[in-house]
């Protein structure tokens, strides 16, 4: 299955990840014992996820202006909510471990999330930023996740 998540953060844009994260999970029912792992750019903002808006450009500091600076997080929630492990958070909750941009990282909206089953396997999961070329490879540093399988 691929998402298109819609890349601003804007109460729109979240419906539209929130139904593509619906449409998602619901792949996943199953045996309870089977895996699932949903990942990838999910253009979203965590519950709790420190952002640092002055690093963004200008047009997207103005649409959280516009919103009073809130910022819309409801589809992460809803992954939560399903049961689903955030695996970056859980191995290192301290950590901002900022995926975009690579020029100036200032957000996580890169997910490796785990259902309970596959996240009880779970031995780390990090933001990748060596060697040197995963600083120009993409806009985005890659998050990798290592279960015990």
């Amino acid at each position: 299955m691929v998402c298109t998540a819609a890349p601003f953060p804007n109460v729109l844009s979240e419906c539209w990840r929130a139904w593509e994260l619906r449409l998602a999970l619901s792949c996943t029912v199953g045996d309870v014992g089977s895996y699932a792992l949903i990942a990838g750019d999910l253009n979203a903002l965590a519950p709790g996820d420190p952002v640092q808006m002055a690093g963004w450009p200008w047009y997207l500091r103005t649409m959280a202006l516009a919103q009073g600076n809130h910022l819309p997080r409801s589809a992460i929630r809803q992954m939560v909510k399903a049961g689903f492990i955030y695996c970056f958070r859980t191995c290192t909750p301290d950590e901002a471990g900022y995926t975009v941009p690579t020029s100036h990282p200032n957000a996580r909206i890169d997910y490796i999330f785990a259902n309970a089953a596959l996240a009880s396997r779970l031995t780390s999961c990090v933001r990748v930023d060596e060697p040197q070329e995963a600083h120009v490879a993409s806009d985005h540093y890659p998050v990798t996740a290592e279960f015990a399988v």
